[in-house]
């Protein structure tokens, strides 16, 4: 099966305390180039992702420790 991915590009979701959690990556089913845009668009999602997992992840430890 071929797939309709053409074009594509990431970006790291890094917490406070520069760790990776992952990345963001978008795909287009035609060859794209990222504007400056796109990427910073994508960073800033990046760092909301990061702090969410964050927050999360200590809410959790606090749930088990109390």
């Amino acid at each position: 099966m071929k797939s309709p991915i053409r074009a594509g590009f990431s970006v790291p979701v890094i917490d406070e305390n520069g760790n990776c959690l992952g990345c963001l990556a978008s795909q287009y089913d035609e060859v794209h180039v990222a504007a400056p845009e796109e990427i910073v668009r994508n960073q800033t999602w990046a760092q909301m992702i990061a702090h969410t997992i964050s927050v999360y992840k200590e809410s959790s430890q606090s749930a088990r420790c109390g």
